[in-house]
């Protein structure tokens, strides 16, 4: 591929707006390193696609931070949750041990909810560590746009 503007001359590099080769003379970088060939709408490229990334991390950081706060959020309705539905399930389980044989229907109702909600809790729990992980990922892509 010869240079756009200097035919004669063999292309270094390729314009990543316009795709014409360009020759070292020719060859123009942007910030992040990428060439250009010097043309007024490649350069105008240049500044949109900067825009592109800013807004891009912007959204990025954005994202992460509302999935840190739903992350948070989750982390202490899981504590709130399991506290008291642990120290019931304990406490009717004693209760039950004290009393083998006459374990009654609402003991046995309050046993069956409250590790339903353990259960929950456990849900509660997988989904916020996704939540955190998903922040994590998106201030990654974050600083990559940076």
């Amino acid at each position: 591929m010869r240079c756009h503007q200097h035919g004669e001359v063999e292309a270094a590099a390729i314009c990543v707006s316009c795709g014409q080769g360009v020759c070292r003379d020719c060859r123009q970088t942007t910030t992040d390193q990428r060439t250009l060939c010097g043309l007024p709408q490649c350069e105008d490229f240049a500044r949109n696609q900067k825009a592109v990334q800013f807004a891009i991390r912007q959204d990025c950081a954005n994202r992460a931070a509302a999935n840190q706060m739903t992350a948070t959020y989750l982390r202490s309705l899981a504590f709130i949750l399991l506290v008291p539905s642990a120290v019931t399930l304990v406490g009717v389980l004693a209760l039950i041990g004290l009393r083998p044989l006459s374990a009654s229907a609402d003991e046995i109702a309050l046993l069956i909810s409250m590790t339903i909600v353990i259960l929950c809790v456990r849900a509660i729990w997988r989904i916020q560590k996704g939540m955190a992980a998903l922040a994590r990922n998106m201030e990654d892509v974050s600083r990559e746009f940076g």
